[in-house]
């Protein structure tokens, strides 16, 4: 993995970082606020952990900063940053070669991928038992249902069948509730590919009129070990003939509603996976932990969000769309605009099966010639 995936990695839990190097900080807004970077409390230090400039820092009293967190890594423990890139990648859980540069080879053959990831430790039993009790308060309290329905645009029926299903849950933190979704991680052999649960991804509400973020659980300040932005996925993946891959759990649980595959007395297509990726820079943390798992040469549809980060994913050589392009047999990439994202698309539009098949069809992935049910 290069530097710059590195920076990418970390920028993608800005706030999980800042908060194990610096413990002793507050959240401000968008800023994590300490007094140096010796790592006294204070405000002097500030570093961006969300927003479009996350990773940008700068101590006001010394006029020091830098624009990433690989080099706040370097002056806050006054190490060289070839060492602070080995540290940082560790900390993430990313793998490096000794040389610094990304192991995998994507122009292989998939089935032939011999490297595998860095195993990630089991869930601490506290996560595990916040998990579980999230679960069992939101079922325990039906108007949470309609509160997701009201929030994501969805029919309360449905709301209530995803909570029926345990898919979220409200895990207590620091005495308030916060949406979270699990995070498991793919492992055993190709052809025989498992799950295994590793922690929670949770909705932190913002302060001050700031926009709302997401952590990891387990992580690296609070439990002694952190854990990747692994993506969410409903139905097949190994044996799948189409992806359709979104940014965000969100986006695909509401795909999974407009396609009609998913709510009460439905049936999920077969050899049909649907991938939320975690934040816009999730899909190399995808790709390094599924790649060994990729089904044989899929369709795969690509739905980003209507911004600057999401129209990264496609138009360059080595954005995301090109890299699925090399295991795919076809990859389109469908524009949500005017909407930011596809959650925001449905409340707008409402579209059903007969638009999303229409959609699918148009690109060459008629779902119909692609399962058997």
């Amino acid at each position: 993995m290069t530097a710059d995936e590195i920076k990418e990695a970390l920028a993608t839990r800005a706030e999980d970082f800042a908060r194990w190097l610096f413990p002793a900080g507050r959240l401000n807004g968008s800023e994590w606020q300490i007094g140096s970077v010796d790592g006294e409390p204070g405000k002097s230090l500030s570093i961006r952990v969300n927003g479009a400039k996350v990773g940008v820092f700068k101590d006001f009293a010394t006029d020091n900063g830098g624009d990433n967190l690989v080099e706040l890594y370097a002056q806050a423990k006054s190490v060289p940053f070839k060492e602070a890139l080995r540290a940082c990648a560790d900390w993430s859980g990313v793998v490096v070669s000794p040389t610094g540069n990304q192991r995998t080879n994507w122009s292989a053959p998939v089935r032939h991928a011999k490297v595998k990831p860095k195993r990630i430790d089991v869930m601490p039993d506290v996560v595990a038992s916040a998990w579980n009790e999230g679960v069992d308060y939101i079922l325990a309290h039906p108007d949470k249902a309609e509160q997701l329905a009201s929030f994501r645009g969805w029919p309360v029926e449905f709301a209530q069948y995803v909570v029926g299903c345990g898919v979220i849950s409200l895990p207590l933190r620091y005495n308030e509730r916060e949406i979270a979704f699990q995070v498991v991680v793919p492992e055993g052999e190709p052809g025989s590919m498992v799950t295994r649960p590793i922690g929670y991804h949770v909705r932190v509400k913002g302060k001050m009129g700031t926009g709302a973020s997401w952590l990891y659980q387990p992580s690296a300040g609070e439990h002694g070990q952190g854990i990747p932005p692994l993506p969410f996925i409903l139905g097949d993946f190994e044996a799948a003939t189409l992806l359709v891959v979104l940014e965000g759990q969100w986006d695909a649980i509401t795909f999974a509603l407009a396609a009609g595959w998913l709510g009460e007395g439905r049936l999920w297509p077969a050899k049909v996976g649907l991938i939320g990726i975690r934040g816009a820079h999730g899909w190399k943390t995808f790709l390094e932990y599924y790649e060994r798992f990729w089904p044989e040469r899929p369709n795969c549809l690509l739905i980003p969000d209507a911004d600057d980060a999401g129209r990264k994913w496609y138009g360059s050589e080595d954005c995301f769309a090109t890299r699925l392009s090399k295991f795919c047999r076809k990859v389109a990439v469908v524009d949500c605009g005017p909407h930011k994202d596809f959650n925001d698309l449905y409340r707008a539009e409402q579209p059903g099966p007969q638009v999303i098949g229409e959609l699918l069809a148009s690109h060459g992935m008629n779902v119909e010639s692609e399962l058997t049910v």
